[in-house]
């Protein structure tokens, strides 16, 4: 073991295959997609209208609308296609991270990803795509947690690498105004952060401590932005967050150096701290993807 690197769990590294990746059956992304569907085809288009979001200057946008609005959706189209994006990317990452870590990335996704909109549109936004962005957009941070253990890495940061090529040439060169662009980067985004911080590790290292508290302070630097850009609602949601990671940061940071500093630690055996990292069921590293309302747009 490097002298830097602390193992996070008891057991061979290369249980990390046969054992980790099947960890959690993906409940919160059945009921999420399933809840979707079922709002859709139950509700008409003026039911779902008070669910859009939209900067405060807007009539009718409700304190809850960055929540609200990733169940809202266009028409029938939209709602089947982000459904079934959904439960890939979602079973993806919930098989590995479990579902406490699913719903803390859907939720800054779905409320930081709406204020980015807000920030940069006049215009009302709904759909799940900003919550899919920040889902699929996690496995970066994952894969920069646990680069030395994750397996076909370069094929991993490849596809990220082609995703966003694709995202930028689609934006210069098929723009449609209908689409809520700045939704899907902020939700990018956000997954990002968020996952940088929480998302289970192998094998920790002080350079990723570091990472732990930069994504701390990048996440309440989205927050002070935004409600300086009047996305007040959404701000305050996405705070409630916040507790949440800096928790996580200084937990890793405890176990870090108690670890590091301990006989065990010190002469490479996996301690028991190490087995007690992040939130519930952490072990870990996921797979990449074997990856009418007018004048409103979608996500």
């Amino acid at each position: 073991m490097a002298d830097d690197a602390v193992p996070h769990f008891v057991g061979a590294e290369g249980d990390y295959i046969s054992k980790r990746c099947l960890s959690f059956p993906p409940v919160v992304t059945l009921i999420g997609t399933v809840l979707i569907l079922v709002l859709h085809f139950t509700t008409s288009p003026a039911d779902r209208s008070s669910w859009r979001y939209g900067r405060p200057a807007l009539p009718n946008v409700e304190w809850y609308a960055s929540l609200s609005a990733v169940f809202a959706h266009v028409d029938d189209q939209h709602v089947l296609y982000n459904a079934a994006n959904l439960a890939v990317v979602g079973t993806l990452f919930e098989l590995s991270e479990g579902p406490a870590r699913l719903l803390a990335v859907c939720w800054s996704a779905a409320t930081v990803g709406f204020a980015s909109h807000g920030a940069m549109s006049e215009s009302y936004a709904v759909g799940a795509s900003g919550v899919i962005y920040g889902i699929t957009w996690s496995q970066v941070a994952i894969l920069t947690l646990n680069w030395a253990e994750m397996p076909y890495r370069l094929v991993r940061l490849g596809l990220s690498i082609a995703l966003a090529v694709v995202e930028t040439v689609t934006y210069n060169t098929a723009y449609k105004p209908t689409i809520a662009y700045f939704a899907h980067w902020g939700g990018a985004a956000a997954g990002v952060v968020t996952s940088i911080v929480l998302a289970a590790n192998i094998k920790l290292r002080r350079f990723e401590v570091y990472l732990n508290w930069c994504g701390v302070v990048l996440y309440a630097m989205l927050l002070i932005i935004f409600f300086g850009l009047s996305q007040y609602y959404a701000s305050a949601l996405a705070s409630a967050l916040l507790p949440v990671l800096t928790s996580s940061a200084a937990q890793q940071t405890s176990i870090y150096w108690r670890t590091l500093n301990s006989p065990q630690g010190s002469t490479g055996t996996a301690s028991q701290a190490g087995s007690s990292s992040r939130a519930t069921g952490a072990h870990h590293a996921s797979s990449m993807s074997c990856p009418s309302m007018k004048s409103t747009q979608f996500v």
